[in-house]
């Protein structure tokens, strides 16, 4: 992987500093359009550093954090408070001291890019971002009814704003309020009882209420509901976070059977990373990813295989495929791209035809 086009990040940052410094008004910034700065399109690990270190250099915060934010969010700049910097330095000087490039992330950018906020929150759902189809009180349930059936939705709020609900109607209480002999023609006679959850909350912590209430609202810092997350949405983020797991672990075990038995074991071992001393190398599966593409890189190597296939091909893809690993096993808010995902799928359908 290359190195990431910093610089045109941080002459925008600047240029936000510049403008808080002399009391001006920074607008709002896309999480995509801060990423656009640094020529990316998603928050893998190494672009999180690199951002990281940028906003420390600019002596700038964002808030929420970038990096744990809704992607499709907003971002408010402000300037990092100096008074708590060492011996009085700004943060921005004192990361520019110690900081050798401009288009390389330090070390304390790509630890605080494992250690800030770590953790998955709710709002980084798009449903949870997604402003719900809501209905009034006093509709007639024939309207929700049928916003229900064009939408294929289990339940609507009931709000008479985006801040007061009054309850949740769905084909259940329906069916249940008729079943007690409920007129049910308006919604107000046909309302459960609703349950809400913090966009800042823990998507682990807020996962079993949404499981056994089937959906939940969600209220931003501002008391405002932002959406409407269900166990569908549930069911699709963890497809997606799983897919490039499954399909990096069978290329793994693919690369793995297309070595075994080909090579002796010192020959296996000086594939080795020559820092990692201690670990002893018996077998194929004792190799890393990365070690089992650099045992194929040299010629003499690839011939074991007996493949007619183009080398510097697959060492490329395979390559390619070590650094989307990288991503996945790291800290990384955003998923795979779809161009990602093909590639793995690729590699997959291509190693799987040469077994």
């Amino acid at each position: 992987m290359s190195d990431l086009p910093s610089i045109d990040g941080l002459t925008q940052l600047r240029n936000v500093a510049d403008t808080l410094k002399n009391g001006g008004t920074q607008p709002k910034v896309a999480v995509r359009q801060l990423l656009e700065w640094f020529g990316q399109q998603r928050r893998g690990w190494r672009v999180i550093s690199t951002i990281q270190g940028a906003l420390r250099r600019t002596g700038l915060q964002t808030d929420p954090d970038f990096a744990s934010a809704y992607i499709d969010g907003d971002l408010s700049f402000s300037l990092v408070d100096t008074a708590t910097a060492p011996s009085g330095e700004s943060k921005d000087q004192n990361a520019k001291d110690k900081t050798p490039s401009d288009d390389q992330p330090d070390d304390a950018s790509l630890t605080n890019a494992i250690i800030e906020d770590p953790v998955l929150r709710v709002r980084m759902l798009p449903a949870a971002n997604r402003e719900p189809v809501v209905v009034k009180r006093d509709d007639p349930v024939d309207k929700a009814l049928a916003l229900m059936l064009m939408r294929d939705f289990s339940q609507l709020p009931v709000t008479q704003n985006m801040r007061h609900v009054d309850g949740m109607i769905s084909w259940r209480s329906v069916s249940v309020g008729r079943m007690k002999g409920q007129e049910c023609a308006s919604v107000r006679e046909c309302l459960e009882k609703h349950e809400e959850v913090r966009g800042d909350d823990s998507l682990l912590t807020a996962f079993r209420k949404i499981v056994r209430h089937e959906a939940v609202l969600v209220r931003d810092n501002t008391n405002l509901i932002t959406g409407i997350v269900t166990t569908a949405d549930l069911s699709i983020m963890f497809r997606e976070q799983t897919e490039p797991f499954l399909l990096l672990s069978e290329i793994e075990n693919q690369l793995r059977r297309l070595i075994n038995g080909k090579f002796r074991r010192d020959e296996l071992a000086g594939a080795k990373d020559p820092k990692d001393k201690r670990r002893r190398i018996h077998s194929v599966t004792d190799l890393t990813f990365g070690e089992c593409t650099r045992l194929l890189e040299k010629p003499e190597h690839w011939q074991r295989l007996g493949l007619e296939l183009h080398r510097k091909t697959l060492i490329t893809h395979l390559a390619e495929v070590r650094d989307i690993r990288n991503d996945v096993m790291h800290f990384d808010p955003d998923g795979l791209s779809a161009s990602e995902l093909q590639q793995l799928n690729d590699v997959r359908r291509l190693l799987g035809r040469l077994l």
